[in-house]
């Protein structure tokens, strides 16, 4: 339970590559953990990473808001590469689950080349169990190539899967999915 009287950034410019053989992970984290008490930023908050080559391990690109917690303005999460390998997991989402978001929840992946990973690809903007965003909720995904060694999940999700009550989004809510070149899923894909 904190307060940030402002904006909360994590703003990650690499003019090189960014590589890490294990999991890495840029988040903003404001929710209700542990149910220690649900976080307040006042103003923005926002992810932004922007490198040439980005190689990893499992990767987690996150604004954790949830259990009552609350952004004053927008979230948005914002991934640049030109090439994009994950070697796990890739798991980008907002998750609003019974929080607020006063303005915009956007979360952008641009990769001029491919987007790549030997799991799964999770693409997410939860806004279930009551949850509020002020504004449009947009996911934008843009590449050349992709390939996901199982799953793609792309999903703007404003229900509940636990009959919770389902979330609020003040405008538009957008999904651009771009792939220009080869998409390539080893199991299920799913757009919701």
């Amino acid at each position: 339970n904190g307060t940030v009287g402002g904006d909360a950034l994590v703003n990650v410019q690499a003019v090189q590559d960014i590589t890490a053989p294990g999991m890495t992970l840029f988040w903003i984290a404001n929710g209700n953990y542990q149910d220690l008490g649900p976080g307040t930023i006042t103003g923005d908050a926002e992810v932004d990473v922007t490198a040439t080559n980005i190689s990893t391990g499992d990767m987690l690109v996150q604004i954790l808001n949830y259990g009552g917690a609350t952004i004053g303005s927008f979230a948005e999460v914002d991934m640049n590469a030109t090439t994009l390998s994950v070697n796990g997991t890739l798991d980008a989402r907002i998750d609003n689950t019974a929080g607020t978001i006063r303005g915009d929840a956007s979360l952008i992946f641009n990769t001029t080349t491919a987007m790549t990973s030997t799991g799964d690809q999770f693409y997410q903007i939860i806004n279930a169990d009551g949850g509020t965003i002020g504004g449009s909720a947009t996911l934008d995904v843009t590449t050349t190539n992709l390939s996901a060694g199982r799953s793609l999940f792309v999903a703007i999700l404003n229900s509940s899967n636990d009959n919770g009550a389902t979330g609020t989004i003040a405008s538009d809510a957008t999904i651009n999915f771009n792939v220009s070149g080869t998409a390539t899923v080893a199991t299920d894909a799913t757009f919701q």
